[in-house]
């Protein structure tokens, strides 16, 4: 169960961004459902269809795009949280996420949080799927598919270059770094889960790792990577993330 909810004066501001490419009638759906909990915004990349309720229409400059576009639009709002959301992305309960999601985002020491995912799920870092421990956990990393995110961490590295990074693949595990470095933590919310389902799209896999490589060529990135690496693949994971501090 969650707690009290805040009164609106005291909740953090929150822009809910939703990115497509080519899941359109998903999209229109899920931001029906996001707005009655946040102002949302619908961006699409490139889509043959679009989506009928799209607020911003972009070429397909894939996920970097669409990430400095979210980005963009929370600092032009002020708002304090950007949450982004790709948009194949399955919420069964938005209500649910709202209601958990504010309690952390409430939390000082909170850099970014997202919910847990479904064992089912397509994902990157293991640490996000849900571990029913029936409440919020340190989990170090977040995808870049879902994410409550502080507007002043990704501020500080946007925009991403998208002739360097391309499909995106790394900006997640920076903005995780950015997060610890700044001071504050990820955490995974078990409360509420998330279904990300497999890719239907292929992309130049080569290229992508590449685009990964050049954001660890920084040695402080690395070194939070190798540690990170420890408390969770190694199954360290019940000692704080503290020391894996740039």
């Amino acid at each position: 169960m969650t707690g009290a909810t805040m009164p609106d004066s005291q909740k953090p501001s929150v822009l809910a961004v939703i990115g497509n490419h080519d899941f359109s009638s998903a999209a229109d759906d899920l931001k029906a459902r996001l707005r009655q909990h946040y102002e949302t915004r619908l961006i699409d990349s490139g889509s043959p269809q679009p989506p009928k309720t799209a607020d911003i229409l972009l070429p397909n400059w894939f996920y970097t795009g669409l990430w400095n576009e979210a980005v963009n639009l929370a600092i032009q709002k002020n708002a304090a949280w950007l949450m982004f959301v790709a948009s194949d992305v399955q919420i069964d309960d938005t209500a649910l996420l709202a209601r958990c999601a504010e309690e952390s985002l409430g939390d000082e020491s909170v850099g970014i949080y997202t919910p847990s995912l479904s064992r089912s799920s397509r994902a990157s870092f293991d640490s996000c799927y849900c571990r029913e421990t029936g409440g919020v956990r340190e989990c170090y990393l977040a995808e870049g598919f879902f994410f409550f995110a502080r507007t002043e961490l990704l501020a500080g590295f946007h925009p991403m270059n998208r002739d360097v990074h391309k499909y995106g693949w790394g900006i997640d595990f920076f903005s995780c770094y950015q997060a610890y470095r700044a001071g504050y933590k990820v955490v995974a919310d078990d409360r509420v889960c998330i279904y990300h389902p497999a890719a239907v799209h292929t992309i130049d896999r080569k290229a992508a790792l590449a685009e990964c490589g050049e954001l660890i060529k920084d040695q402080a990135v690395r070194r939070f990577l190798e540690r990170v690496r420890e408390l969770v693949l190694i199954g360290r994971g019940r000692e704080s993330a503290a020391n894996a501090n740039p």
